[in-house]
């Protein structure tokens, strides 16, 4: 359930929480934070799936690498009526 949802679970065994602590720091020092707002505000309560692409610019003998994690689709929730 995480992962559809973009989310993601540190599993541990053991007791190796260094190392999961370790990779759960690391991503959070090269995280960033995107959100768009979609063309029409269509408010269906459908699900809507997302795209995301990246552009890697090519470096001579040292090349950068990502890992791209995102959502794979979002709900545009119905609007409920005020009481």
């Amino acid at each position: 359930m995480p992962g559809r949802r973009g989310g993601e679970i540190a599993d541990v065994r053991g007791s190796d929480y260094g190392t999961a602590l370790e990779r759960v720091i690391g991503d959070l020092r090269g995280r960033y934070n995107l959100a768009f707002v979609p063309e029409t505000d269509r408010r269906d309560g459908k699900v809507h799936r997302l795209t995301v692409n990246v552009a890697v610019p090519k470096q001579k003998g040292n090349p950068r690498q990502l890992e791209v994690r995102t959502r794979q689709a979002y709900v545009a929730a119905v609007p409920q009526p005020v009481k």
